[in-house]
């Protein structure tokens, strides 16, 4: 009995094996150009200018090959999306990334930078964002580490500012015991940590 239920299952592996190798598999074209933009879908093919995907993590899962190229629209920024090279092509093949259309000025931008929104007037020059409410929420886990005026890259806050005479630094003017340090030039407040 088992012989035959091997045989006949043998029978039916052979046959889905015939059946499978007699179907036509889709072929993707060689040197195949995809085209990304902010406002395109990733349900796009990606195929041309009119039909771009939209995000980099989109371009991470492409199987790119020998020669495709993957063109990024000129005046776009993606922020925060990491580009995963995984292939690479070969000697006089390679896989290549650039901008269309060509001879644009304003190339695209790939920016770790992450945008912050919600900013308030706290008193004067002094604005404050909640990093954790609103278009915020699950973009800084670990704060923030740069700020940025549009594309000027601004100090971190301290005190005292670097523009003193002493250039920014204060002198502790005493320290009366193991835990604890004097300035009398600290500005009041708690300064506890």
């Amino acid at each position: 009995m088992w012989r035959k239920v091997l045989c006949v299952l043998l029978g039916v592996m052979l046959l889905v094996s015939l059946l499978l190798a007699s179907v036509p598999r889709v072929a993707r074209a060689a040197n195949t150009t995809y085209y990304v933009s902010t406002s395109g879908l990733d349900t796009n093919n990606g195929l041309t200018e009119l039909t771009p995907f939209k995000t980099i993590g989109k371009v991470n899962s492409l199987d790119l090959e020998p020669g495709d190229r993957v063109l990024f629209k000129c005046g776009d920024t993606w922020h925060a999306e990491q580009l995963v090279i995984g292939d690479s092509g070969v000697a006089g093949n390679p896989i290549t990334f650039g901008s269309y259309p060509g001879g644009c000025a304003d190339k695209p931008i790939l920016s770790g930078a992450q945008p912050i929104s919600g900013w308030s007037s706290y008193s004067t020059n002094i604005y404050v964002a909640n990093l954790s409410a609103g278009a915020n929420a699950g973009k800084f886990a670990y704060g923030v580490n740069q700020l940025f005026r549009g594309t000027e890259r601004l100090p971190m806050g301290r005190w005292p500012n670097l523009d003193q005479p002493d250039g920014g630094y204060s002198t502790i003017d005493g320290q009366p015991s193991g835990d604890r340090i004097a300035d009398n030039q600290l500005p009041a407040g708690d300064w506890t940590g």
